[in-house]
């Protein structure tokens, strides 16, 4: 698996308390980057650090446990898959940080880092302790009956499924890592949660593997869980992302609307902390019969769907096909709901599937089903008028009514330049966005203290 390169400084630095602050892409994100701690070796990239497919807890206090077995990390692995692998959900991937938590930190330091990043970062070669499934450990939570009644149904209707995870993702850290050309749009407050997938065995890499993927013309993404508890906002974000995340420079378009608080189909009777699912595909027949699978599971009301229309998007494995990425934004809980927030986040009770009919050709990149396009579906007016142009007529008469007010005052018009497309115009445009960078390195120090 391709991974985003961390760009380290080459000779050790000595501590200081300092702060960079550096513009995102939207005009106003500030991104503070700490100043890295010294360390006595030199970073290496060989073995390559994995990143967390999940956000970890505070360490805790008991790392003796040496109960169980021990597991050597290989390149590739994360903790999530390593305790997929060991206890058979992911979920369990904090016991493994809290039982290994020295030898984690010293392989972190070993190659350059002044710490794991709370476990953002193994290393092939380490030694992983296993505690035994009996140990008083994090529960895991409970499986989800709608999700395996769906991968029963999979099976029965001669599909292939992919499972994926679901983390936040830090953008501050990553930036400051190297691993973003940009800050982007750093909330810290609301923080996204992203989805990771896997490629389809004999696919083009993908550009930004395992937050962006390509989707075979006649595959389908579904996602099944629960939605956020509640909160002011949150909202499922189809995107289709062109370009590299960490280089630059990026095309990053929405894929019609998001599904959010207000229009999310639930099995309950709020928007909040009830079962749903949502269907990501451009392909007729494999969403009449995704959704028959899915209300055969329980969650015939409850499904929504993300088209990603062929007429302006290009679906396929190969090299010219576009990238996604979805993203769920959560924001403001109410009071009271303040750790369920944390919690959700923490663990999403997501679970995330690459589905797709299967042919009797090992070649698991050509689509089995003939081409059935959905068209592009029309977008919510969000009571502004279709577009942000219906709004002109009235930015004029405010314009107007402005230099009227200050007689005596020079009015002279500055020319805006739109920081990030997000958007079908975005698309259609082409638009290509490439801030400026600040420094050659992705955080600079600048003392202010010694």
């Amino acid at each position: 698996m391709q991974k985003l390169p961390i760009r380290h400084s080459k000779a050790p630095r000595r501590r200081r308390m300092a702060v960079t602050a550096v513009s995102g892409i939207a005009a106003g994100c500030t991104v503070l980057c700490p100043a890295p701690a010294a360390s006595a070796h030199p970073a290496t990239a060989d073995p390559a650090p994995t990143a967390l497919t999940a956000p970890p807890p505070a360490p805790s206090e008991d790392t003796g446990n040496d109960s169980g077995s021990v597991r050597t990390v290989t390149d590739g692995d994360t903790l999530w898959s390593v305790a997929e692998e060991v206890y058979g959900t992911g979920a369990r991937w904090p016991d493994l940080y809290r039982a290994s938590l020295d030898g984690i930190e010293k392989a972190a330091r070993s190659h350059g880092l002044p710490s794991d990043g709370d476990g953002h970062w193994i290393f092939a070669g380490t030694a992983l302790r296993t505690p035994a499934p009996a140990a008083k450990t994090s529960a895991a939570p409970p499986a989800d009956p709608h999700v395996a009644r769906f991968e029963r149904r999979l099976a029965q209707s001669g599909y292939v499924s992919q499972s994926g995870t679901e983390a936040v993702f830090d953008l501050n850290r990553r930036y400051c890592e190297g691993a973003l050309f940009s800050g982007m749009w750093p909330n810290p407050q609301s923080p996204y949660i992203v989805t990771n997938l896997p490629e389809v065995p004999g696919q083009k890499a993908n550009t930004n593997p395992p937050v962006t993927w390509r989707m075979r013309e006649d595959e389908a993404v579904v996602l099944i869980g629960t939605t956020p508890p509640p909160e002011a906002y949150f909202s499922f974000d189809l995107t289709m992302v062109r370009g590299s995340l960490n280089t630059g420079p990026v095309l990053w378009p929405a894929v019609g609307d998001p599904v959010n608080r207000g229009t999310v189909k639930t099995a309950g009777p709020t928007p909040f902390g009830q079962p749903f699912a949502l269907v990501i595909t451009g392909h007729e027949r494999t969403r009449a019969e995704v959704h028959e699978m899915l209300a055969a599971s329980g969650l015939g009301g409850a499904i929504n769907d993300a088209t990603v229309p062929p007429a302006m998007f290009r679906l396929g494995l190969g090299e010219d096909a576009d990238q996604f990425l979805l993203g769920i934004r959560t924001a403001a809980p109410e009071p009271g709901s303040e750790k369920a927030l944390d919690d959700y986040r923490a663990a999403p009770p997501l679970r995330i599937l690459r589905v797709r009919p299967k042919g009797a050709s090992a070649d698991q990149t050509t689509p089995v089903y003939a081409p059935a396009p959905l068209p592009v579906p029309r977008l919510r007016v969000a009571g502004t008028g279709a577009t942000e142009l219906d709004l002109n007529p009235s930015l004029q008469k405010l314009r107007q009514r402005i230099i009227d007010a200050h007689p005596g005052f020079e009015a002279r018009d500055v020319a805006m330049e739109r920081g990030f497309e997000q958007s079908y115009p975005g698309l259609q445009s082409n638009k290509v966005i490439d801030p400026p960078r600040p420094a050659s390195a992705p955080c600079p120090m600048t003392p202010t203290t010694r």
